[in-house]
């Protein structure tokens, strides 16, 4: 008798979780292709064959001041989930990110005795350590995309499982924009995926690459757009300063055109890491409002705050945070990088050794395999 096709149900938000949950769809299709995939995640990871089971999607907040205006907002959509997973419980429960909401879910999960793999997990290891006991409380698995993340879950005795990084394949077939002829004269701005961070960032970095095309005017600057539905906002903001600088903004072959780059300017996220495994070198700069940025100084807990500087453990990329996020001070690091010279080249070896980093480890596994090795033993 033939065993019953596998359910699985993901649950991720924003736009990062999307693109990890279509990675873990895909490469269960592959070696499963029976598997049955349910949950709440964004239009990329239905339209690879996740069935949705409601329209109520998950928000992108970060800051507390975000999380309480929206708490109708996530009553809800906890609701919906509750109401599928106790009604029609699935064979395991994948977790993308989005720990405030998906630690509540797990909690749930583990009442109706579903196993939790939890894929990008909550980062304790910064902020909110406490969060650990609902980890080992709540989860069987947790499965990081970074080294010293899986290292920190395995010194407090969780499973863990070093997930290879999905970016790591997608940047083997990428070469430079083949519109342009060179990489001397392109700065990408990258100002993040979230409204929050847009509104706040992108303004500083047009003002920073203002200072620098007065006196380098052949230089093209790219404003590259994460999400399509941010495009708006995007040239809202840039539209005002077209005429002052040469700008573009980059919605397709956006990774290629990254590639094309002479530097970048980052909001810190997953976009600095993309950089680094590209060799683009780059400055962090980040600006929340007030309140937010004095909880999360209290908070955050890691040395660093970009991600090439907390995989390396060193200040590998500079980092311009708050009142630090001056288009003065930006302008100036911006330079250093620009130009061949010493501050260029160290920071272009470590990312080289980044890179390695995140390429050599033995113990690295697909997300299908790890999904797959788990349904096979439970």
């Amino acid at each position: 008798m033939n065993k019953p096709a596998s359910r699985i149900a993901i649950i991720s938000g924003e736009l990062s979780g999307d693109s990890y949950a279509v990675d873990v769809v895909e490469q269960l299709k592959s070696v499963m292709p029976n598997a049955l995939f349910e949950g709440i995640s964004g239009q990329r990871t239905q339209a690879a064959g996740l069935k949705q089971w409601s329209n109520c999607q998950p928000k992108a907040v970060m800051a507390l001041t975000q999380v309480i205006s929206n708490i109708v907002h996530f009553r809800r959509l906890l609701d919906t989930i509750k109401q599928n997973l106790t009604q029609c419980p699935p064979d395991l429960l994948i977790l993308i990110d989005y720990g405030g909401l998906n630690l509540r879910v797990a909690r749930i999960a583990s009442e109706c005795r579903i196993p939790v793999l939890y894929f990008i997990p909550p980062k304790v290891w910064a902020w909110g350590q406490w969060r650990l006991k609902k980890i080992k409380r709540y989860v069987k698995w947790v499965a990081p995309i970074y080294p010293f993340e899986s290292d920190f879950f395995k010194r407090h005795a969780i499973e863990s499982f070093l997930i290879q990084h999905p970016f790591i394949e997608k940047i083997r077939c990428i070469n430079p924009s083949s519109q342009h002829s060179g990489t001397q004269h392109r700065i990408a701005l990258l100002p993040g995926s979230r409204e929050q961070e847009i509104r706040h960032v992108l303004p500083i970095m047009l003002k920073s690459v203002y200072l620098i095309v007065q006196n380098n005017p052949n230089y093209q600057i790219d404003v590259i757009c994460a999400e399509p539905s941010k495009l708006a906002l995007i040239e809202q903001i840039t539209d005002h300063w077209s005429e002052c600088i040469p700008l573009s903004v980059v919605t397709e072959n956006k990774l290629a055109h990254l590639k094309s780059c002479r530097a970048a300017l980052v909001c810190s996220g997953t976009a600095s890491f993309e950089c680094a495994m590209l060799t683009v070198p780059m400055v962090i700069v980040y600006r929340a409002n007030w309140i937010n940025y004095c909880i999360g100084k209290l908070l955050f807990r890691a040395k660093w705050f970009g991600l090439p500087n907390l995989i390396l453990n060193c200040l590998a990329v500079p980092e311009l945070l708050q009142h630090h996020c001056q288009p003065k001070h930006i302008c100036n690091s911006m330079i250093q990088l620009l130009k061949d010279g010493v501050h260029r080249q160290r920071q272009l070896s470590h990312l080289e050794r980044l890179a390695q980093q995140m390429t050599e480890r033995d113990d690295c596994m697909p997300i299908g395999e790890v999904v797959t090795k788990i349904l096979t033993h439970s």
